[in-house]
């Protein structure tokens, strides 16, 4: 492996798992992103969720079958393991929670959409991503869906940044 960034991920219940992993891992991939690999996982999952529930198994046996992922018992060996860290969990409710054992780790952590489901918890992962001093990042690639683009456009924010036109006068 050398110089290549050891990737951990939490949370196997969403089809972006296969997706990075893919991309991580394929060089043949036309968009293949050089410099990193899924190194160990960690199932997760929300049982009373059932988009997440349904989907942990199959994820799970891609990840490990097709990939060679090692599968963990905890999110704690994945940040042991790791240099980095996708915290994909398709149920944003427990993304504090699973986010709270992680970030000791200091660790960059990427937190896969939903960020979190409330305004409250966003706030707090933040704080956390704070006190332990971890780079945290998430991102959507749905802000550039055309039906998005417009109805931000008409609200009169920047689709690239968020603010709304007035705010930027301020």
């Amino acid at each position: 492996m050398g110089n290549e960034l050891r990737i951990g991920m939490v949370g196997l219940d969403t089809s972006h798992c296969e997706m990075f992993t893919e991309l991580l891992h394929n060089h043949l991939h036309p968009y293949h992103v050089a410099g990193g690999k899924i190194v160990a996982a960690y199932p997760g999952g929300s049982p009373d969720f059932e988009l997440s529930a349904s989907r942990i198994g199959g994820i799970t046996s891609t990840l490990c079958d097709q990939y060679g992922i090692n599968i963990v018992a905890s999110i704690e060996a994945v940040a042991q393991q790791s240099d980095a860290i996708l915290l994909t969990s398709v149920d944003g409710r427990i993304h504090l929670e699973q986010f709270a054992l992680l970030a000791p780790f200091g660790k960059p952590v990427f937190i896969d959409k939903p960020f979190a489901t409330s305004y409250r918890d966003a706030l707090k992962l933040i704080e956390i991503a704070q006190i332990y001093q971890v780079p945290l990042m998430s991102y959507s690639s749905l802000r550039f869906a055309e039906g998005i683009v417009n109805a931000i456009m008409k609200s009169g924010e920047d689709p690239n940044t968020g603010l709304i036109a007035t705010d930027l006068c301020q």
